[in-house]
């Protein structure tokens, strides 16, 4: 909400900078969140909602808080979403050493993680963004995961996704999919740790 990489953020005055805290709450309340966690980057930039002084940012957040309770939006949930896009914030971190830009947002995988969840909100299909720590409670939850941009793999993980496709989950991945360990060295194989099995029909064409 508060990117500032055309330094916009520091233009806008008071009011400006409480409507769009205001949109943003309503646009997650929308979506049912159940609460919202709200944290600041510089208080000297003034991210923050309050150093303890009354602002508009304050009343923003009061007046949305009065407001959806009186709506009673606390009802409205959006439907389960049945497919999950896994991200995997070690291969964030490899990938911003690796391209030579830093640990900014704006990796390959960054791209292709944002191009994969786009492409299935224009198909129509509901979708939620997870970490890999998630993947053990996501068999419960999801019938596919999608891993556009997971180059690291280890026997833990590779595990859990074969039991998810064990247990009836399709699983989706782009290209190079576990190519290497957790510390970056190559897998014998690839997809490595015995992912391999699971896209024969895949590797036989």
């Amino acid at each position: 909400v508060f990117s500032d990489k055309a330094g916009e953020w520091k233009k806008r005055g008071e009011e400006q900078r409480a409507d769009l805290l205001r949109s943003e709450l309503w646009t997650l309340f929308g979506h049912g969140a159940d609460g919202v966690l709200m944290w600041g980057f510089s208080r000297g930039d003034a991210f923050s909602v309050t150093d303890g002084e009354w602002n508009a940012r304050v009343l923003a957040c009061r007046d949305v808080m009065h407001q959806q309770r009186m709506l009673d939006l606390g009802r409205f949930r959006r439907a389960p979403s049945p497919v999950a896009v896994c991200l995997d914030p070690d291969a964030y971190i490899r990938a911003g050493a690796l391209d030579g830009g830093g640990l900014g947002l704006s990796s390959h995988l960054d791209t292709e993680l944002h191009g994969i969840h786009a492409a299935l909100a224009a198909a129509g299909i509901p979708s939620d963004v997870i970490m890999a720590a998630q993947l053990p409670e996501a068999a419960k939850r999801y019938r596919a995961l999608v891993l556009p941009a997971s180059p690291l793999m280890d026997p833990a993980a590779a595990d859990r996704l074969k039991a998810f496709v064990a247990g009836g989950g399709t699983l989706v991945a782009v290209a190079p999919f576990a190519a290497v360990d957790r510390w970056g060295a190559p897998h014998a194989a690839v997809p490595g740790c015995g992912l391999a099995d699971l896209f024969a029909s895949a590797a036989a064409e």
